[in-house]
């Protein structure tokens, strides 16, 4: 059994569940749910249910606070910082974005970043929720080392991954990468499914180029676009980081670290109707993408298309899971009620 298909209403009760057991509020829970289960749809297995055992280790070590809930640091005419207070980056971001779209909805552009939070999981579910009102959401954070410079052979910056999306008329056009080749939660993956990574997207510690996720893993992903990508990465730093008071480089803290986590994240978005106008930019784009594809004669995809393609797909048919993180989820759910509608419905797709 390569594969199963579970439905996404299951998954999310899965994990809605496990996450309340653990001390967290029923409303963070539920968001860092939908995060998970939207990369799942969208194809971003990195970025989904394979973290959530990650998770609940950092809970466990102290790194993560299931009832964090952010606080205003500091705060401007159309900015603030926000204290996560060490509680789950997906619902931060979310809080941080909610307040971006506030302040620019009543001054044309809002800025909000956040200290002090977990890992803030797929972004581009946090700038869609801008662009799903009609506003431009800008989302970015820094990670603690895991790219060399072009030519160097040690870890300084982040692979600082950034976010953008616009409305159309359609729905939200994403652009949502990491700055590096691959994001380093795709050699994640691939060490918890026992594969090979791709070749040229990682050096072992010796600066050797690797398929081995482990010696990945203890070595350096690679820039994506060799110097341009390290440049972004390290403008993603300065903005993300030490414009708000975080970390920056080589003195980032995350996972590596017990106790760690002293990243930043910063949340930007822009209210069109302070410029052409919200239908007017959401007219524009539409035609915008219409025109691509128009003159290709092939078919083509514009930024984020192909995991809204993967999404609608995956609520119509279902969600297609490996039999290892199926049993995965089993075993962190054990206990609760869903877990175990989980248990007996792989158990019967084991043994029809």
């Amino acid at each position: 059994m390569g594969e199963i298909v579970v439905g996404a209403d299951l998954l999310r009760k899965v994990v809605t569940e496990l996450l309340i057991q653990l001390g967290t509020p029923s409303d963070v829970a539920s968001i860092v749910a939908d995060s998970l289960v939207e990369a799942e749809e969208k194809g971003v297995h990195s970025h989904g249910l394979m973290r959530l055992g990650a998770y609940v280790e950092e809970v466990r070590k102290g790194s993560l606070n299931p009832a964090g809930r952010p606080t205003v640091l500091k705060e401007g005419v159309a900015t603030a910082v926000l204290d996560g207070h060490m509680g789950f980056g997906h619902y931060v971001a979310v809080e941080a974005m909610e307040m971006a779209v506030t302040l620019a909805s009543k001054y044309g552009v809002g800025c909000v970043g956040a200290v002090r939070l977990h890992h803030t999981g797929m972004l581009e579910f946090v700038t869609e929720r801008a662009a799903r009102r009609g506003m431009i959401g800008v989302a970015m954070n820094n990670t603690e080392p895991l790219m060399v410079p072009v030519g160097g052979r040690r870890r300084a910056v982040g692979n600082n991954p950034l976010s953008v999306s616009v409305p159309s008329s359609a729905g939200p056009v994403t652009l949502d990468m990491a700055l590096s080749v691959v994001a380093l939660g795709k050699v994640r993956e691939a060490l918890f499914e026992g594969k090979e990574i791709g070749e040229g997207w990682a050096v072992d510690g010796e600066g050797r180029p690797t398929r081995d996720p482990k010696e990945a893993m203890l070595g350096s992903l690679l820039p994506v676009g060799g110097h341009k990508g390290f440049g972004l990465a390290f403008v993603v730093d300065v903005l993300a980081g030490a414009l708000i008071g975080a970390a920056v480089g080589p003195d980032v803290k995350t996972w590596s670290t017990p106790g760690g986590w002293n990243s930043g994240f910063l949340a930007i978005s822009i209210d069109p109707a302070a410029f052409v106008g919200r239908e007017e930019l959401s007219a524009a784009v539409s035609r915008y993408v219409r025109r691509i594809k128009e003159i290709q004669g092939v078919k083509v995809y514009v930024p984020g298309e192909d995991r809204a393609e993967r999404a609608q797909e995956s609520r119509r048919f279902g969600l297609r899971i490996s039999s290892r993180l199926a049993e995965n989820l089993v075993e962190l759910a054990r206990g609760t009620p869903t877990g175990e509608e989980l248990s007996k419905y792989v158990a019967a797709l084991r043994n029809p």
